[in-house]
């Protein structure tokens, strides 16, 4: 039996590039059209390229022009028609080989969401990859690594196909990948708000000022509270903080309001009392 022949594309990598890129600024801008309380902003991250990060997307809620969301995308693109895997483990779903390197940044040093997304041109399809919520890649990563590979395939689900019908879905995995990358890179190294920064905490003023201070100087986008923070340095005043939280301080909501807090979750443990507060 002849084998089947792989397809060829008489256009060199940044021409196919350069065309996935159009393809999801068409894609994005159905999106805005069904979304118009909302702008989706797309910026270039030129610099971090050589890092696997190609775009900043930015959602800005109308009128007040607040930001909803921010993450970053890398994106793919390719002028061969995608097919989903008929006789693996993943069977049903397309793979695509990724680099070592990136993987390795996307999962252990970036604190930030990435999506990956995945351009089938052939079929103007745009599809996505919650890349950092892929718990099968630590393990794969590592055996990749120690075989002295250079790369590993990912596996997108074919029903993660991007536009107006699917971009809640989208927004809720950049939402999961925010919390558990702040978190895993938290536990990896020291905290992505002060690593190499010459912050100290001042006993003699108010903690919240002092966050509030750092946040806005550091990065204006982080909208978590640095829980690493509160619980190194000042333990006591977290109990003193849930009390004026659970108790209406109009201080407190005042800050919590800034920070746009959506999830408050509060339980107790033999009388000890925790707090997590995961910001939007």
């Amino acid at each position: 039996m002849a084998k089947k022949k792989k397809q060829k594309s008489d256009r060199d990598t940044s021409e196919i590039q350069d065309s996935g890129n159009v393809l999801l600024d068409n894609v994005l801008e159905a999106i805005r059209k069904k979304f118009t309380d909302i702008k989706i902003i797309k910026t270039s991250e030129e610099h971090q390229k050589d890092r696997g990060v190609d775009f900043q997307l930015e959602i800005v809620g109308k009128p007040k022009e607040e930001t909803f969301d921010m993450l970053k995308l890398q994106v793919k693109a390719t002028d061969k028609t995608l097919s989903t895997l008929n006789t693996t483990a993943n069977k049903g779903f397309f793979s695509y080989q990724v680099s070592n390197r990136h993987i390795r940044y996307y999962q252990y040093e970036i604190p930030w969401p990435l999506i990956f997304i995945l351009c089938d041109l052939p079929n103007q399809k745009v599809y996505w990859h919650a890349i950092q919520l892929d718990d099968s890649l630590q393990e794969r990563l590592y055996e990749s690594e120690i075989k002295k590979h250079r790369s590993i395939q990912i596996f997108i689900d074919p029903k993660n196909l991007l536009g107006p019908d699917t971009f809640l879905n989208f927004v809720h995995d950049a939402e999961i990948s925010k919390q558990a990358q702040f978190f895993r890179v938290s536990d990896e190294k020291l905290n992505p708000l002060t690593e190499k920064q010459d912050f100290k905490v001042d006993r003699s003023k108010p903690l919240l000022d002092q966050l509030y201070e750092l946040l806005e100087y550091l990065y204006e986008e982080v909208k978590y509270l640095p829980l690493y923070l509160l619980t190194q340095h000042f333990h006591s005043k977290l109990q003193t903080v849930l009390h004026h939280i659970t108790t209406g301080s109009d201080y407190i909501l005042k800050m919590i309001s800034w920070w746009r807090c959506w999830l408050l979750l509060m339980f107790n443990l033999t009388g000890e009392s925790y707090l997590l507060i995961a910001l939007s």
